[in-house]
């Protein structure tokens, strides 16, 4: 009896140790980055972080299950949070976005770039763009005396309000 006892405690601590071999196990306090995994239907993308997807591998490498690979985080660009599922985006996506119609022009910035583009012309660029580097929507100071047909220039700094001195207060109440 002691010694199947013992035999089995052997077994649970050896499976403890080799279950806690796993690289890049998820911690509390610690980021991770997002990865995007392309299930067999080509059509649907999964966005879960890095560690997430070396926790599943390590299950499935210990099950003889098949691993899951990464692919570009740009199919995953129609995810807008850190994790999630949605159909994959594909070039051919992009291009059927129809601009014909738009007329209201938006200050898009990237980076420290910022350039003029209708809404549409900005979702379809961005679909394009991986989620780390998508164009935002700013002020339209910043993109002062620029013109549609430009592309990416510096974009122009905001002006600050001058602070008045304590004499010009007292003049102007």
């Amino acid at each position: 009896m002691r010694k199947s006892i013992l035999v089995l405690g052997l077994l649970f601590t050896a499976n403890g140790l080799v279950q806690s071999n796993c690289p890049g196990e998820c911690r509390m306090n610690e980021s991770s980055i997002s990865v995007c995994i392309v299930q067999e239907d080509p059509a649907q993308c999964i966005k879960i972080k890095e560690c997430t997807l070396n926790e599943m591998n390590c299950a499935r490498w210990r099950q003889n299950i098949p691993l899951l690979k990464r692919s570009k985080i740009e199919r995953c660009s129609l995810i807008r949070g850190a994790t999630g599922s949605t159909r994959c985006t594909t070039s051919e996506n992009c291009h059927n976005i129809k601009c014909d119609k738009d007329k209201v022009v938006r200050c898009q910035q990237a980076g420290k770039q910022c350039r003029l583009l209708t809404n549409c012309a900005a979702r379809k660029q961005n679909c394009f763009r991986a989620l780390n580097n998508q164009m935002k929507n700013i002020a339209m100071a910043r993109c002062k005396g620029f013109k549609l047909s430009d592309g990416f220039k510096p974009c122009r700094p905001l002006g600050r309000k001058k602070k008045r001195s304590g004499i010009e207060k007292l003049f102007r109440g």
